[in-house]
């Protein structure tokens, strides 16, 4: 008898116990999704648009925003070479590629990856339609580094 006691007691202790460390739920609150604090996330920086560089001579890809209506300012641009920029802040942004980081999803999605200046790139594209020696894309371009991490829908061409 005394041992169904002190095992009813030690039970009644530990289910009365409680964690002050966690968050109390307000009766009939609604638990957040975090979607509010990603796109906080996602706000603290954008992309400057600029118009098409000067080293874009024949083969390239120019990307803008997926909301952008107009046709010559974009946020990312690539030469396929050594030359790739973005702008934040009024300031040029030199990437390279990550040679690593290019692959072929499938026949139609493509990630690229960039690096520079403390930054990565990665470039989330599918092929939207095909050209003679180019195509349309769409897709996402995340920014990660320097205190920032934001993810943007992006739209725009490549080829030669």
């Amino acid at each position: 008898m005394k041992k169904i006691i002190a095992a009813l007691l030690a039970l009644l202790v530990l289910t009365c116990c409680t964690n002050d460390d966690a968050p109390k739920k307000k009766a009939g609150s609604v638990k957040k999704t975090g979607k509010k604090n990603e796109q906080a996330k996602k706000s603290n920086v954008k992309l400057d648009l600029f118009r098409m560089p000067a080293f874009i001579d024949g083969c390239a890809e120019l990307l803008t925003y997926d909301t952008c209506k107009s046709k010559d300012k974009y946020i990312f641009a690539t030469d396929y070479g050594d030359n790739t920029i973005i702008k934040i802040k009024g300031k040029e942004i030199r990437l390279t590629r990550d040679t690593a980081g290019l692959t072929a999803i499938t026949g139609k999605d493509f990630v690229h990856i960039f690096r520079g200046s403390g930054y990565k790139v990665t470039l989330k594209l599918k092929m939207v339609k095909q050209y003679d020696e180019g195509a349309a894309y769409k897709g996402t371009l995340q920014l990660t580094g320097n205190k920032t991490d934001a993810t943007f829908k992006v739209k725009g061409t490549g080829g030669c």
